[in-house]
């Protein structure tokens, strides 16, 4: 491993679940007792930058010269849809969308917030358009439950229509991500248990959104092993583009890593040097620089 820097992990089983960042390189000189005492800890991510991919196969394919043409516009972003009793309000959502679409120098009207963060608005989108799609919002699980029913599979919620409409409930599930068409680069889900939430398949096995995403044309997506810190998500998030946005050429798994050990720094909050605040996100796909 000598002179690697970068390692890609194909992950099968229980494995998918584990973000491969929190492994430590050496044992601690001691437990930590403290939330101050997980700085130091050597985890593995201050040695490498980490990705997942579903399988080798996939890896191969998503690095193919492809003939689609590169999206020409730099970001949308759906999130802090209007939420009905069940669900607790994410107003950080807003400034998490609005700070990426500042940092890629979006166009206005390219964050759909609130009444507009529906499957209508959705919809209406050239999604093939955007290099970056990004969701803030809530994920429901298996037997979870959303505006009063509960759900049979996972989903990202958005505003649910008035009046209600048998397609259109505002329940993202894989089946619907699946039928989206996109160019994406990067794909942020900045919701929880994205990752690895229970949706059983045809097939038995539980997964999560990732796989849909990949199916429906995304290169890489950024998913969550547990339910994310909502103030700890924001700063993972905009210090991935931050960095990404100086140096675009390092790679998304490569920011990604920068803004963990970002969160691991003195000037941090003590609890954010805890994994279950930096360590909820894995990037799944490709993670290098790409186009």
């Amino acid at each position: 491993m000598a002179g690697v820097r970068r390692l890609i992990v194909a992950p099968d089983g229980a494995l998918r679940s584990l973000p491969f960042g929190v492994l430590v390189t050496q044992s601690p000189k001691a437990d930590p007792t403290s939330l101050e005492a997980h700085r130091t800890v050597p985890w593995l991510i201050r040695t490498y930058a980490i990705s997942d991919t579903p399988s080798v196969r996939a890896l191969v394919t998503l690095r193919r010269p492809g003939q689609r043409k590169g999206a020409m516009k730099p970001f949308v972003g759906v999130g802090g849809p209007v939420l009905k009793g069940d669900l607790p309000p994410l107003p950080e959502a807003r400034d998490e969308l609005n700070a990426i679409a500042r940092m890629l120098q979006a166009t206005r009207g390219s964050v759909l917030l609130g009444q507009a963060a529906n499957e209508a608005s959705l919809a209406k989108l050239t999604l093939p358009d955007y290099r970056v799609v990004a969701f803030a919002t809530h994920a429901v699980r298996l037997d979870d439950v959303a505006d009063g029913d509960r759900v049979s599979e996972i989903a990202l919620v958005l505003t649910s229509p008035t009046p209600a409409h048998d397609h259109l409930d505002g329940l993202l599930t894989p089946s619907k991500i699946a039928r989206l068409k996109l160019n994406a680069d990067f794909v942020v889900l900045s919701a929880c248990d994205t990752a690895g939430a229970p949706t059983r398949g045809a097939d038995g096995e539980l997964s999560g959104l990732d796989e849909p995403f990949f199916f429906a044309g995304a290169r890489s997506v950024l998913v969550s092993n547990w339910p994310v810190w909502s103030d700890a998500a924001v700063q993972i998030t905009a210090g991935a583009f931050r960095t990404l946005k100086k140096a675009p050429h390092q790679g998304r798994a490569q920011a990604l890593r920068i803004s963990m050990l970002q969160m691991l720094g003195p000037n941090r909050p003590a609890s954010f040097a805890h994994p279950s605040a930096w360590a909820s996100f894995t990037l799944d796909g490709e993670g290098g620089g790409g186009r």
